[in-house]
């Protein structure tokens, strides 16, 4: 989960609509380095520009190529993005090919935009996911952290611009909103340069970047903790050192006060600090409010009613496909009837989906955006693999099933890490967790949200935020 919402919001390239800048399309060789908790590099991104002509019309092809290493609980893990793109001059990006790589995760999508729309195929687990999306004007391409890697307009102080942007991971075309707050004194290299300071809302993450005089990104800040910042070609591709690779969970982890919790916990009163209460989740009935101190407790058999059903509004938009769930998929369809063959009840197919799950997906720390079709092909992966996958399954065997967000405890990192598992719907939403093997997931799950990744978003809020004290544990 914390792998994804790195790259959710470093890494993703982000494709904005609106015809370029003078100057975006002239030709560039940029490398930026990707930093973590100062001077730790981490990788890189490097943007080519390069101007001609298409079919008769001036333009230009970008290629986007990005690389990042790290540790994820002290396993090695990479992520390599590319992207290519071609933009008139006139009308913006014509069309676009973006391809993300994890290990044995590969994801590529392919897009082109005319009539008023933007069309696109999605590739992913030996399948191919026809697209469709309705835009206004054209588009450009960002180069991560929500920004334009090249093609951010020259702005005054006090402007305020609005662009759209498809976002790959969301598969949806959102608005990112830039404002201009100040200009200051730059370094670059042995020379000072004046900045303009652009402050960047690309769907709720909350980016900083310094803008040259040309459009430029000289330095790029995230809510992460993390820092884009201009290099050499040699500088970026140096190899990385083995006490440069951070890793990700041990940094982002919430260390509680009070009380320390224990794996299997049947019941947990908390404290939260540091976010606003607007931010704190909802109490359900497996996480109880009362004067300010949250109890979560852990579902039981007794809390199992397979003969509940939603009302058919419900049921239907629960059931309702997505591109990287793909529930109606016929490779997901196959494997759900055979894994719930002779179950009697839903809670059976429930418990046959997360036998199986828990069985066969090999636990290994992933940095990609997981679709279940390439689950179910790999069959590794973490918290995310495990969940996409067992609740594709479930909604094809017919059960409500959804995806929840939020913390769970660690002993391996003494604190809570930011997790993903499922809910089957059973008269209560009963959490479920086959990714640590536990049929009721134990009180130390803290769902801060509902909803399929396009509301990983939704986290950035707590990161680096959230605290937490710890009153009782049992």
């Amino acid at each position: 989960m914390t792998g994804s919402l790195l790259y959710r919001e470093v890494l993703e390239p982000a494709f904005f609509r609106a015809p370029p800048p003078p100057g975006a399309l002239a030709a560039q060789d940029a490398w930026m380095g990707i930093y973590m908790g100062g001077d730790r590099r981490v990788g890189y991104m490097n943007t080519v520009v390069t101007p001609g002509f298409r079919d008769g019309e001036a333009g230009a092809a970008m290629h986007l190529n990005m690389r990042m290493e790290l540790n994820l609980f002290n396993f090695p893990a990479s992520l390599v993005v590319k992207a290519e793109t071609w933009t008139s001059a006139e009308t913006g990006l014509k069309d676009f090919t973006l391809s993300l790589r994890s290990g044995d995760q590969n994801l590529e999508i392919e897009g082109a935009l005319g009539d008023g729309k933007l069309t696109a195929q999605l590739h992913t687990g030996g399948d191919t996911i026809p697209l469709s999306f309705p835009i206004d004007q054209d588009l450009l391409l960002s180069g991560g952290m929500g920004m334009p890697s090249a093609q951010l307009p020259v702005m005054e102080v006090g402007e305020t611009q609005y662009i759209d942007a498809f976002d790959p991971m969301s598969m949806s075309v959102g608005r990112t909103k830039l404002d201009c707050i100040e200009i200051l004194p730059f370094a670059s290299g042995d020379q000072e340069i004046l900045a303009r300071v652009i402050a960047i809302d690309a769907n709720g993450l909350k980016s900083k970047a310094w803008i040259g005089p040309s459009g430029e990104v000289l330095q790029a800040q995230t809510p992460f903790g993390l820092t884009l910042r201009v290099l050499t070609a040699q500088e970026a591709l140096a190899p990385f050192q083995e006490s440069e690779n951070a890793d990700l969970i041990q940094a982002l982890a919430i260390r509680p006060t009070g009380a320390t919790p224990i794996q299997n916990a049947k019941r947990m009163t908390l404290r939260f600090h540091g976010v606003d209460t607007n931010a704190l989740p909802e109490p359900g009935p497996f996480l109880l409010l009362f004067d300010g101190r949250y109890t979560a407790r852990q579902a039981t058999s007794a809390d199992v009613d397979g003969t509940a059903t939603l009302d058919p509004a419900a049921l239907n938009a629960i059931l309702a496909d997505d591109p990287l769930d793909a529930a109606h998929n016929p490779k997901i369809t196959r494997a759900a009837a055979g894994i719930v063959e002779g179950a009697l009840t839903p809670w059976d197919k429930a418990l046959r989906i997360y036998t199986w799950v828990y069985e066969n997906v090999e636990k290994r720390p992933a940095l990609g955006v997981p679709t279940a079709v390439e689950v179910l092909q790999n069959l590794e992966g973490d918290c995310n693999e495990h969940t996409v996958l067992f609740t594709a399954l479930a909604r094809a065997a017919g059960l409500p099933a959804r995806i929840a967000i939020g913390l769970v405890w660690s002993d391996e990192i003494q604190g809570f890490g930011y997790h993903a598992w499922p809910e089957v719907f059973m008269g209560k939403w009963i959490p479920m967790d086959p990714t640590l093997g536990q049929v009721f997931a134990d009180a130390t799950h803290i769902k801060l949200l509902n909803g399929n990744i396009d509301r990983w978003v939704q986290l950035i809020p707590f990161v680096g935020q959230l605290q937490i004290e710890v009153l009782e544990v049992e």
